[in-house]
């Protein structure tokens, strides 16, 4: 993910301005790096993250004859979410998820803190849906919704229109209830696919040049035998 690329860069950073007055562009450019502690790791996450940015993908422009896929996941300290659109077709056959005719229309990614760190499974994998229906809404609320797709199996029945929290503590039921109130202003469906398939979810750091590549040559490959 994202985020956990970047992330020994983002805590060095907070580090680094904790006690200025201001945290702004003009303080940190007065701080030496090797004055507060800078080291190998930030030099691999450095790395990391000019190597994302040079294998970024672009994203297709969304079509209402194609249909929306939502993969959100979650780890301890991180959650993420990516968002493609595949052919009807697709859908309806036999195939697996893999191998549908995915076009990636938005990445997320973000960083669990605080109290977040000591939220349950469900809460974290549960925030990722939330957040991503919040942050991608312009792009769901839509004719005909789209479709979302879960590692944890519980959810599917939690956010569930007709579902009902049980099974977990007060507040975590809480937090539950209010973030499937919330998803009810979507129309969707939830569906429930293996961790060791939710590979979509972590895409900004697999879909680089020899995957485009790849779809490249299928491509050719189809418009050449038509």
């Amino acid at each position: 993910m994202f985020a956990q690329v970047i992330a020994p860069l983002r805590n060095f950073l907070n580090a680094a301005l904790s006690g200025a007055k201001k945290r702004n562009a003009r303080t940190a450019k007065k701080i030496s790096l090797k004055e507060v502690g800078w080291d190998r790791e930030h030099d691999e996450s450095f790395e990391a993250l000019k190597t994302a940015l040079v294998n970024a993908v672009c994203n297709a422009h969304p079509r209402d004859d194609r249909v929306l896929c939502l993969f959100p996941d979650a780890s301890y300290e991180f959650w993420g979410s990516i968002l493609t659109q595949v052919p009807e077709e697709d859908i309806r056959s036999d195939k697996p998820i893999s191998e549908w005719e995915h076009e990636p229309l938005a990445f997320l990614s973000g960083v669990f803190r605080g109290a977040q760190l000591r939220w349950g499974v469900p809460d974290k994998e549960g925030f990722a849906i939330k957040e991503s229906c919040a942050r991608l809404s312009h792009l769901l609320v839509r004719r005909g919704g789209f479709r979302m797709f879960t590692d944890h199996r519980n959810l599917r029945y939690i956010f569930n229109p007709v579902g009902v929290v049980s099974q977990v503590s007060k507040p975590q039921a809480d937090r539950l209830e209010r973030w499937a109130v919330y998803l009810r202003c979507f129309e969707y469906t939830i569906e429930h696919i293996a961790g060791a398939l939710n590979v979509w979810a972590d895409m900004l750091s697999r879909w680089g040049p020899e995957t485009r590549r790849h779809l490249e040559q299928r491509e050719r490959g189809r418009t050449t035998t038509r």
